[in-house]
Formats: structure tokens, sequence, C-alpha cells
């Protein structure tokens, strides 16, 4: 099924980079991740594998701290 994408906050993601995001998501699934991380490029989401909806996406802040909670596992992709 095709991913939700909840919050993206003004992120425009190439065809390559959502279907490398759904690999991420699917690899986290089959994993029995349920909130996952997934770091890709300069991004990074939180997906509820469940639903298949990123619930949150930003942008990695080079300068900032970058936290993350509420996730039981991430993934590079």
């Amino acid at each position: 099924s095709e991913m939700c994408i909840r919050d993206s906050r003004n992120i425009n993601l190439s065809k390559e980079q959502i279907d490398r995001l759904q690999k991420g998501a699917q690899l986290s699934n089959r994993k029995g991740i349920k909130e996952s991380l997934v770091l890709m490029d300069e991004y990074a989401f939180i997906v509820n594998t469940g639903s298949n909806t990123v619930v949150t996406a930003m942008e990695k802040d080079a300068d900032g701290e970058n936290i993350y909670t509420n996730i039981d596992g991430a993934v590079l992709v």
C-alpha cells in the first residue's frame, strides 16, 4: 500500500526517495519495529510501520540537537 505522509514539514521527495523511504519502512516492519526512525540523505522520518505512515519528517540539523524519542528501531536507507 502507498505510504501516507502526515507531517512533511514542506519536504519534497523525489520518486526515488519515496521508494527508499518505503523500503526502509518495510525493512523495519519485517524486523518487528513499530515506530521506526528512517534516516535518508539529509532527512529523518519517524514512521509508524503498522499503518505505513510517516508521523514526522524533518531535515537533519547539523548545528542543532538531533534527538529522536519514542522509537524502537532505526534504519539507514
